[in-house]
């Protein structure tokens, strides 16, 4: 249950949202509600799904799980990451030494130490699930149950209730047809050790691309050139140039590319692909690392994040497929 609920965690967190760079900063009530409302959707999609390709596991963990981790996530929005932001502007205040360290890189420690908190909070409710009697965990999914119920019908007045229902209707009506696509048409999947295989490279690739991504912008953000010019700018009144860019978007989709490549020889144990794929990429921005010092500098860091994060994925995948 630890890799479905890390993919209910990234799912939640990282591809339900509109922008997850934003993840803890500039929030309103509402965005937040929706929020935590889509991140227990994808719980109940993904257990619904694990319940679905194991049918000879116990079934009262998973719904267990499936409440337990909506509703730690609803304390984490609401009172952890709340706490987490007063904390480090209590720090900064008391510490001028450290102040000017929070002032650049706020934003980023905010997000590592409240998605470690958040993380170690599932895989602590995990153990919890699997060591408590079975009385008590169906007592404690009874309870959960209710607060549920109470959270959805106290938030009901601020949703339309035709397309909260229409929302209902289609989310079941996609499980459903995922569930069916499952059952006819990947029977082996049912085998425990192809499900286990699966759902590994699926956290893997999921955390490979929308965080991954988040994570090397935000690590990144201070050798970036633009931010520079835009710095500068802000003191001349000058409308500085800005290198010329490509496609929106087109940046995140060849890095998701080029670490999915990466793991892919990774796995193969072929690593001679990774010099062509750095190199094309080298190749896309030739002319701005020939003419750009500073461009090349944050270039070669943002590659050199991506191939690490790929790595360390890497062997998170062989760990997890060694657990099986």
């Amino acid at each position: 249950m630890i890799v479905e609920s890390l993919i209910v965690h990234v799912l939640g967190d990282f591809y339900l949202q509109k922008q997850p760079k934003d993840l803890y900063h500039n929030r309103t009530r509402l965005e937040v509600e929706n929020q935590i409302r889509n991140y227990g959707w994808s719980s109940v999609v993904v257990f619904l799904i694990s319940i679905w390709m194991n049918p000879n596991r116990d079934f009262i963990q998973p719904i267990f799980l499936l409440l337990a981790i909506p509703v730690l996530n609803f304390l984490h929005k609401k009172l952890i990451v709340l706490l987490i932001i007063k904390g480090i502007n209590a720090i900064s205040k008391s510490q001028a030494n450290i102040a000017e360290f929070f002032t650049k890189n706020g934003k980023l420690m905010i997000f590592i130490i409240s998605q470690i908190i958040h993380t170690v909070s599932i895989l602590l409710i995990i153990n919890m699930s699997i060591n408590l009697e079975e009385i008590l965990k169906i007592t404690l999914t009874g309870v959960l149950t209710i607060l549920t119920l109470i959270y959805l019908y106290k938030s009901r007045k601020e949703y339309n209730l035709k397309q909260a229902g229409l929302f209902i209707a289609g989310s079941l009506i996609i499980t459903a047809s995922i569930l069916y696509i499952l059952y006819n048409f990947t029977i082996s999947l049912r085998y425990e050790i192809f499900y286990q295989q699966i759902i590994s490279y699926t956290l893997v690739i999921l955390i490979l691309m929308r965080p991954a991504n988040l994570l090397i912008r935000k690590l990144s953000s201070n050798y970036d050139p633009k931010s520079d010019l835009d710095y500068l700018g802000r003191f001349t009144n000058k409308s500085s140039p800005k290198p010329a860019a490509g496609f929106r978007g087109a940046g995140a989709m060849i890095g998701n590319l080029e670490r999915i490549m990466i793991l892919l020889s990774f796995v193969s144990g072929n690593l001679i692909p990774i010099v062509a794929i750095l190199s094309i990429k080298a190749f896309a921005r030739y002319k701005l690392i020939v003419e750009d010092a500073s461009f090349s500098e944050y270039f070669v860091i943002g590659t050199m994040l991506s191939v690490v994060i790929t790595f360390v994925l890497y062997l998170m995948l062989h760990a997890l497929l060694g657990l099986n």
